[in-house]
């Protein structure tokens, strides 16, 4: 499962709660193989905060976002977006480009040294990040910080709904996502990443993890369970497989998954 699942599925059951975005980023990409370390990460986002703030509110945001997108350059990945080095936070802190993802939990933690409350937002297709008091201002880190007004916001929904979204499917979008979701989205890029690059050991991993983060979301086990099928890991396909029919009778691909569970079960009866 990972230290950092562990560590989120322990934290239920504590006053203290899960780890903060920064350390827990900082963890996910050493299970990703990079060399970060929780004392790495932090080290960074401070020198980024450094000279940044204001007491004056608008100061402090135009200060913030001088500092990350003209001082220190960061910008959006477009050469190859979805390489799997672009979700972890110390390849993009060293690179100073990475997904929308990455860059807006930077923009936030970098705004929270600084004195400006900012929340991620996980936008459908394109995170970003909005400041907290009203008019809220939305800024996308991935285009170096520019602003987007809610109009643009409801088009960019809308074209990604497939059609005009109404009042509360906007306010639901445009609303602050959990961290755990956050996390949640950056290991779904990796199993995308990992994927498309032959690489199937590297999406059970994040595969996994993901079914610590959010244990209730049975969706996830379908998914690790037909990764283990893949990789010829039947009898734990199975065990993936069976939990997901018998906690979701009425989903509409439950025949399909059955078929696949019995294909399964022969395998593991061979063995």
């Amino acid at each position: 499962m990972g230290e950092l699942a562990e560590r989120w599925e322990r934290s239920r059951g504590e006053p203290r709660g899960p780890p903060p975005l920064d350390e827990a980023c900082a963890m996910l990409a050493a299970e990703e193989g990079s060399s970060a370390t929780v004392e790495g990460v932090r080290e960074a986002l401070d020198a980024l905060a450094m000279g940044a703030g204001s007491s004056d509110p608008r100061t402090a945001l135009a200060r913030l976002i001088h500092r990350l997108f003209v001082d220190e350059g960061l910008r959006g990945e477009e050469v190859e977006y979805d390489h799997p080095g672009n979700s972890c936070i110390d390849d993009v802190l060293i690179r100073r480009q990475g997904l929308p993802l990455l860059l807006s939990i930077i923009t936030s933690e970098v705004g929270r040294r600084v004195g400006v409350p900012l929340d991620v937002i996980g936008f459908p297709g394109h995170v970003i990040v909005a400041t907290r008091e009203d008019p809220r201002i939305f800024l996308d880190p991935f285009r170096g910080g520019a602003r987007r007004t809610v109009d643009d916001l409801a088009l960019a929904l809308g074209r990604h709904l497939g059609r005009e979204p109404d009042p509360a499917e906007l306010s639901e979008a445009l609303s602050p996502t959990p961290p755990v979701d956050l996390l949640l989205r950056m290991c779904n890029n990796l199993v995308g990443s990992w994927i498309r690059r032959g690489d199937l050991a590297g999406a059970l991993r994040n595969a996994d993890r993901r079914v610590g983060l959010r244990p209730d979301v049975h969706l996830l086990r379908r998914e690790r369970g037909l990764l283990h099928a893949r990789l010829g890991q039947h009898t734990l396909a199975a065990r993936d497989l069976e939990h997901y029919l018998a906690h979701s009778p009425g989903a509409p691909d439950a025949s399909r998954v059955a078929v696949q569970l019995s294909l399964v079960l022969r395998y593991v009866q061979r063995a």
